[in-house]
């Protein structure tokens, strides 16, 4: 049967002309999943065709698929697992890039930063290839303003790096037990200089020993077995013999040092240069507080050495005037015998030294003797004169 149109059920129909074209009506705002029509081939008879994973909502604009390939345009906020590979134009809007995205790229564009003050932190991932996280560590840091790099450790050759800060400490532990150290130096007093140390110079951290050729300097502490030793030695005290502390040098005054023995002082020498034994205040250049033993005691009493010499005038006559004693030294009640200083300095004052305690020049009193005993001699002879006369 051929008519223009048919109206009616044709479900039984087998044979139907193919239609080029069919009317379709405008759905622009219902909120529902609709499915879009598609066909297996782009040409001939096809059956029409959809896919549950292929949908659209007519009010939220929104087109889903389970994936896209191809170019992409349009609002893609909702676009999950996108490829970065597939993105070779275009800008995406840090709007639309909020939340995160597992984005795969062999290259990215970067910005310079090169001035900014500012803390930024290098990103690095866990592989050397592969789909790989980015990640950054609050431990590695960026300025670009300073060029300062900074990370809590550095691992491998620095050989190359300059401008590196001298370290003005360093962290150094106890080796109290080493036998053998050997102590580092530089070649200068200051500047970024190598560490060096040398054979000659060894340090014995369990005896406290420092050993070197030589010392040069002021020397505090302890040394033992030095030898050779040359210039100064500032000693604040004394020096005190091993093993005996109550044998020592000391410098108990400026310009001034005794011995000492036993704990006590033995010997003085003053500022003025004298020498005082059994004394600490010596007035002599030799000033004995005890007694003297020698084989020959020698008085210069050269004639080239002496002026205006006499003959002692009346020496019975100032003999006369001097007392010879016994008496008791107060210090030690040893009992002896000799003159009173006080007496003789009213005879013969320059045979008396009054430096506190008076002294008596007992080899002057030697030569008054000679002539008392010369006059005497006279005097005998002439008394013998005349009873050689009387007989």
């Amino acid at each position: 049967m051929t008519a223009t149109t048919f109206s009616g059920n044709a479900t039984s129909a087998t044979t139907a002309t193919t239609a080029t074209n069919f009317t379709v009506t405008s759905n622009n705002g219902s909120n529902e999943n609709v499915y879009p029509v598609f066909v297996d081939g782009f040409s001939g008879s096809q059956g029409g065709e959809t896919d549950t994973d292929l949908s659209y909502n007519p009010s939220t604009n929104t087109f889903t698929a389970g994936t896209f390939s191809g170019a992409l345009s349009g609002n893609g906020s909702a676009v999950t697992n996108l490829n970065a590979s597939n993105l070779s134009t275009g800008t995406v809007p840090s709007a639309r890039m909020s939340g995160t995205y597992n984005i795969e790229s062999a290259t990215f564009t970067v910005q310079a930063n090169n001035s900014a003050n500012e803390t930024v932190y290098p990103v690095f991932v866990d592989g050397a290839t592969g789909a790989q996280g980015a990640e950054t560590d609050t431990g590695l840091s960026y300025n670009p303003s300073t060029g300062l790099f900074t990370a809590v450790a550095f691992s491998g050759s620095g050989a190359s790096l300059t401008s590196l800060p001298v370290p003005t400490t360093i962290t150094v532990a106890d080796e109290s037990s080493d036998t053998t150290c050997f102590p580092l130096f530089a070649t200068a007093a200051t500047g970024d200089l190598a560490p060096k140390s040398g054979s000659n110079l060894t340090f014995n951290s369990s005896t406290g020993a420092l050993t070197a050729t030589s010392f040069v300097g002021n020397l505090t502490g302890t040394a033992s077995n030095a030898s050779g030793a040359t210039g100064d030695f500032s000693i604040a005290d004394k020096i005190v013999h091993t093993g005996d502390t109550n044998t020592a040098i000391r410098f108990p005054a400026v310009d001034t040092f005794t011995v000492e023995t036993a704990g006590s002082e033995r010997l003085r020498v003053n500022s003025s240069g004298n020498i005082g034994i059994g004394t600490d205040n010596p007035s002599e250049k030799l000033d004995v507080n005890g007694n003297v033993k020698a084989i020959d005691f020698n008085t210069t009493s050269d004639e080239n050495l002496k002026d205006n010499i006499r003959t002692i005038k009346d020496p019975l006559a100032k003999v006369v005037q001097i007392r010879g004693v016994n008496f008791d030294w107060k210090e030690t009640q040893k009992p002896s015998v000799g003159v009173i200083a006080q007496e003789v300095e009213k005879v013969l004052p320059e045979l008396v030294t009054d430096s506190g305690t008076k002294t008596v020049n007992y080899n002057g009193l030697i030569g008054l003797l000679i002539e008392v005993v010369k006059e005497q001699q006279t005097q005998i002879n002439s008394l013998n004169e005349r009873l050689s006369k009387l007989e």
